[in-house]
């Protein structure tokens, strides 16, 4: 694509460019609609572009900054332009024709391109450096120098694709970036950059910014050392925040997994177990008993633990039984949602969820432990339905904590909706109800 260099991008699909003295003529006296056109022509006469460069008309300049076959030397003219707009089209093209500059363009056109480069980076209206950033965060054809300044701009929109893409950047760069220091946005940028080691990791972590260490503890590519993850727990008792992204970190060492729990909801506790392959029956076992007493004694509206298996199923009728007591005093409180209801299908918490669901429908115990017995799938939509949870509600009550067969749920219709008419819906609610 970088035939452009001197004016010589002559495509054939781009249309016959005008005869050289209709150019002359359209470009001594056309308006600025008729200049723009015949600017915007790939084909036309590498000299009427060079004159067009100067143009009075910003919107002419544009054409001849967004023209593919501009010479490189109009381009360098373009890349100071007074017009900001102008030196975006440009910063766009040139980012778009980066990825095929190799060596064999020579080297006078590539000093041509990385100096077209070098002054966008360093414009200074940040929308162009952005857009040269954006271009060129996975290229490692560019100047290193280029990616660095970049990567040390002060505006997060410039600097974040680059800290978080750039092959270019090296563990010293990054180590000397967050040495100066940089603002909550690229720091998140920078804990998001695949296969970081633990020296920056813990530098990370160092500057205690909760959004960077939540999106580290994402970052499944990054190390993060004993020590560094030590800190992250010390601190993360009181930042909820940080407290599911801990939890599906996975491969914890048991006394990190232990202090976790220490401080988790018991809605947490079943992924904390699932994702560290290293606790065991007895370990799970010692981790519920230990996080069920905690709540229990700070407060037990949170105490969400799956204490039965789908099979073990209750009367759902007992007053005292400690998850009615939860789900009656949540309820009473306006406190049993459906984002409570969801968690507590997605812990697999089925004795709560069948007292939860009982009052959210106002359906008697005897009906829902009758559908729970039956893993009745009418049912189960005609409950999600009346409580307003939707279907795929409906579709992992039946599979998850019902343990129906993949090939035995009943699913949604083809548009993603309820098998079933509102009426045939309502008419099953209706039979709960009796």
């Amino acid at each position: 694509m970088l035939k452009w260099v001197f004016g010589g991008n002559k495509k054939p699909n781009s249309g016959p460019a005008p005869d050289y003295e209709s150019a002359k003529e359209i470009s001594a006296n056309g308006n600025d609609g008729v200049r723009r056109d015949l600017a915007a022509q790939e084909n036309l006469q590498p000299e009427f572009l060079y004159y067009f460069a100067t143009d009075k008309a910003p919107v002419v300049r544009r054409a001849v900054a967004k023209n593919p076959g501009t010479p490189l030397q109009a381009d360098v003219i373009l890349s100071k332009d007074p017009d900001e707009t102008v030196r975006c089209e440009l910063a766009r093209k040139v980012g778009a024709l980066l990825p095929d500059l190799t060596d064999a363009q020579g080297e006078r056109v590539r000093d041509i391109v990385f100096e077209i480069l070098g002054t966008l980076a360093k414009d200074h209206v940040p929308r162009v450096r952005a857009i040269i950033a954006s271009e060129i965060k996975l290229l490692d054809n560019v100047p290193p120098r280029i990616a660095k300044m970049l990567a040390e701009d002060v505006e997060a929109q410039v600097a974040a694709p680059i800290l978080q893409y750039s092959p270019l950047l090296t563990k010293a760069d990054l180590l000397e970036i967050l040495k100066k220091g940089v603002n909550t946005e690229t720091l998140v940028a920078v804990a998001r950059r695949r296969d970081l080691d633990e020296t920056v990791t813990e530098a990370i972590v160092d500057k205690d910014e909760i959004p960077a260490i939540g999106a580290l503890l994402e970052n499944k590519s990054a190390l993060i050392s004993d020590n560094a993850m030590d800190k992250i727990v010390d601190r993360a008792g009181p930042r909820k925040e940080l407290h599911t992204p801990l939890v599906l970190r996975g491969g914890l060492s048991a006394g990190v997994i232990g202090r976790i729990a220490s401080f988790v909801s018991a809605s947490l506790l079943d992924p904390l177990i699932k994702h560290n392959a290293l606790v065991d029956a007895e370990m799970a076992t010692q981790l519920r008993e230990s996080v069920a007493k905690r709540l229990q004694e700070t407060d037990p509206l949170e105490t969400g633990l799956k204490t039965q298996t789908p099979a073990e199923i209750p009367d759902f009728g007992n007053e005292k039984d400690p998850e009615f007591v939860r789900a009656q005093q949540l309820f009473d409180q306006g406190r049993l949602t459906p984002d409570v209801l969801r968690d507590a299908l997605g812990n697999g918490d089925a004795v709560f969820l069948g007292y939860a669901l009982s009052l959210c429908a106002d359906i008697p115990a005897k009906s829902i432990k009758k559908v729970f017995e039956t893993k009745n799938a009418k049912s189960a939509m005609a409950i999600a339905w009346h409580c307003e949870l939707g279907v795929e509600f409906a579709i992992a009550l039946q599979r998850d904590i019902w343990e129906v067969p993949e090939d035995d749920l009943s699913q949604a219709d083809p548009e993603g909706g309820y098998p079933m008419s509102d009426g045939s819906l309502e008419w099953a609610y209706s039979l709960l109800k009796a």
